[in-house]
């Protein structure tokens, strides 16, 4: 696979309105998916539906503390290319 396939693939793990909040919550640091719940309004099976996708695409990690699941961005810069994506898109 080139790294412009490698690069399109992390935009079709991303390509989701919630997915795109998601990372943004996490760049201040781990969540745990009731918090997501909350802050997010939807219901929790669509919260983890959405988490397992950044799962499977390697881009957070989950760790189970006492009885809740948190996340963790794997790479800060996720964040810095939704903060992008959302400027370029400002400017249309």
């Amino acid at each position: 696979m080139t790294n412009d396939e490698k690069a399109a693939q992390l935009f079709k793990c991303l390509a989701h309105p919630t997915r795109l909040a998601i990372v943004m919550k996490l760049s201040g640091g781990k969540k745990c998916v009731r918090k997501f719940v909350k802050e997010l309004g939807l219901k929790q099976a669509n919260v983890s539906q959405h988490l397992s996708i950044l799962r499977q695409c390697g881009l957070v990690t989950s760790k189970r503390e006492e009885d809740k699941v948190c996340y963790y961005l794997n790479y800060k810069e996720l964040a810095e290319i939704v903060r992008t994506a959302r400027k370029v898109t400002k400017r249309k």
